[in-house]
């Protein structure tokens, strides 16, 4: 299975693809993931950071691999969101809920965005956006053959 059939498959059980979504299965189908110090990495590069993360868990600190992969997992994660920062976005508009913000700091809230600026959200569409930022992680990384041991 392709990454792009493997990445729309799974985004398939979220709902409608978001711009992110679909910039994340875009780069997923064109084999590359993340650009670290100018390196980009492919599926093989998180299979080995996958691998590695479990195996420091397993072997340095003593967990059972079952758990190790869990916490490797859950790495991937955290590294995916660092490496795929939301893009800025018009500070006047929630890039959750597209609707009009109300003067930055009182009804919302900054998160650090891709070009070391920020976007703003409401408080009420902070968590929901967070819950779907990492959704696309876990896609994007189950496209590559990364998964969270059940």
């Amino acid at each position: 299975m392709s990454y792009l059939s493997k990445a729309k498959e799974v985004l398939s059980h979220s709902g409608k693809l978001s711009p992110q979504q679909g910039r994340a299965t875009l780069m997923i189908n064109q084999g590359y993931t993340v650009r670290d110090q100018g390196q980009i990495w492919n599926a093989a590069d998180w299979r080995e950071y996958f691998d590695e993360r479990a195996g420091v868990s397993e072997y340095d600190a003593g967990m059972r691999r079952e758990k190790a992969e869990q916490q490797a997992f859950e790495a991937c994660i955290t590294r995916w969101l660092d490496t795929h920062p939301p893009a800025d976005t018009n500070n006047a508009i929630c890039p959750h809920c597209q609707k009009p913000n109300g003067a930055p700091g009182n009804s919302c809230a900054p998160v650090l965005s891709g070009n070391g600026g920020h976007v703003w959200l409401h408080h009420d569409c902070l968590e929901p956006w967070r819950a779907r930022r990492r959704q696309e992680a876990i896609a994007a990384l189950m496209a590559m053959g990364i998964y969270k041991q059940a």
